[in-house]
């Protein structure tokens, strides 16, 4: 997520001072200060909020190639020449001081800091060390370790080779390392390729992750355990819209559970945000980034979510959801599923699976939404149950 959207939703400038200067401080074992704001003494770092990245003076232009791959790539023509230029005036000094529209400074100087750019993310900051080969992901301050812990358990455990490679953890200090990748998300790219890379990535986790941690649960089990976090984030979060949500969850379990029977429901690691813009590509290989909402659900649940676009902006995912489970949406979840013998469903499971798709994705944007450290935590409750109610309806429609 980017800076200029994540300066609406939190006091992001105070929680990424807090989190560089516990991180630096740590890592280095010096005490280091980190101070948001451009009037401050120190060394210097400039960002752009539009194109997520704060750098200090002397950082090569070649330490921005993971930006252009993202940012200078557009499925509209007449964008491209214009997106262009202006990623490439705002990546290079002296321009990039000029385009900056944010800054902080860190006392002492963080030695070799033009090696280093800093990303801003919905629960993590990420440090990119290009020259060194590696990422250093951070967690955020005020943020709960569950966006961090998940996602290290899952790739110590699986080792899944579609992630890029953990070099190195430190669950006390909430940091990791992973190997730096640099490529462009499939979203950007011609829509024949795009979906050839969904199906890659989705043959990639279900053999290396949900595979391998495949379970059958008993679903009434499953969803109380769903249902108990449900009422802790309604009595903690008192936003509106807090009862319909619980009602609906209540509602989507009983139907899950009258329709599963004694079948059981398969239960697997899940990535948790399986998205076009988290699948990226280079020179013929991908790999699947940021395993931060990583954990253990519904196993279909990362396909669902990729085949009917649960992360898109915009309105019309109530009715993909319906095509997904009905099979008349491309790519055809249905054609995903045969080549995953565990998961193969005939239509009648599907819209079981569905409605525990949908039990799973009503508690991913109902928590996401209540972080204790958003401005108005539970803002959008009362928006998410209408999509998610109506995905329901569309669902279950003769």
């Amino acid at each position: 997520m980017r800076v200029s959207l994540l300066l609406n939703r939190e006091p992001f400038g105070e929680i990424l001072a807090e989190t560089l200067t516990s991180y630096w401080t740590a890592r280095m074992g010096t005490p280091h200060t980190v101070v948001w704001g451009n009037a401050h003494q120190g060394q210097r770092w400039w960002g752009n909020t539009y194109l997520n990245f704060y750098a200090a003076a002397g950082t090569a232009p070649a330490m921005f190639d993971v930006l252009r791959c993202e940012y200078t790539t557009s499925r509209i023509w007449w964008k491209r020449p214009l997106q262009k230029c202006y990623v490439t005036a705002a990546t290079r000094f002296p321009s990039l001081r000029w385009l900056a529209n944010s800054a902080f400074a860190v006392t002492p100087a963080v030695p070799d800091a033009e090696r280093t750019l800093v990303l801003g993310g919905n629960h993590r900051l990420r440090l990119l060390q290009p020259m060194a080969g590696r990422s250093v992901v951070v967690l955020k301050s005020r943020f709960g370790r569950e966006h961090l812990d998940g996602e290290i358990a899952l790739r110590e455990a699986l080792q899944p080779a579609c992630a890029p490679q953990l070099l190195a953890t430190h669950q006390a200090q909430g940091w990791f390392e992973e190997a730096y990748v640099v490529g462009t998300p499939i979203n950007r790219l011609p829509a024949a390729e795009e979906t050839r890379w969904k199906a890659a990535a989705v043959r990639a986790v279900w053999a290396q992750v949900v595979a391998p941690s495949l379970e059958t649960v008993d679903a009434a089990v499953w969803s109380e355990q769903l249902l108990v976090r449900f009422k802790a984030l309604v009595q903690r979060c008192h936003a509106p819209g807090g009862a319909e949500i619980l009602a609906l969850a209540e509602a989507l379990a009983v139907a899950v559970v009258e329709r599963t029977g004694a079948a059981g429901l398969p239960m697997a690691w899940t990535h948790g945000d399986l998205q076009e813009a988290n699948i990226v590509t280079a020179d013929g290989a991908f790999w699947v980034i940021d395993w931060e909402s990583a954990a253990k659900r519904f196993a279909a649940y990362d396909f669902f979510q990729l085949a009917s676009g649960g992360r898109w902006t915009g309105p019309g995912w109530p009715e993909r959801v319906a095509r997904v489970v009905a099979g008349n949406a491309e790519p055809t979840l249905a054609n995903w599923l045969k080549e995953m013998p565990a998961l193969t469903s005939d239509a009648t499971t599907r819209r079981t699976w569905g409605l525990a798709y949908l039990l799973e994705e009503l508690w991913y944007r109902a928590s996401e939404n209540a972080e204790p450290a958003f401005f108005q935590p539970g803002a959008d409750w009362v928006a998410i149950h209408r999509e998610v109610q109506a995905a329901r309806e569309a669902m279950l429609a003769p």
